[in-house]
């Protein structure tokens, strides 16, 4: 069996590609944990991620 989990998340102007790669991986980490094939988005933020702890992916 297959199953597929994807993190989605919107382009905002001013974006950094860390910035959309860490809210798109985000969004799959919670979709992970809420079971298998499933989707979950993450909107965009107003505050730069660097200024988030939960957005310390980016870095990594």
């Amino acid at each position: 069996m297959l199953s597929v989990s994807i993190g989605i998340t919107e382009l905002a102007d001013g974006d950094a590609l860390k910035w959309i790669l860490s809210r798109a991986d985000l969004a799959l980490y919670e979709a992970k944990s809420h079971g298998r094939n499933r989707s979950e988005v993450r909107p965009t933020d107003p505050s730069p991620p660097e200024r988030h702890p939960e957005n310390s992916l980016a870095d990594k």
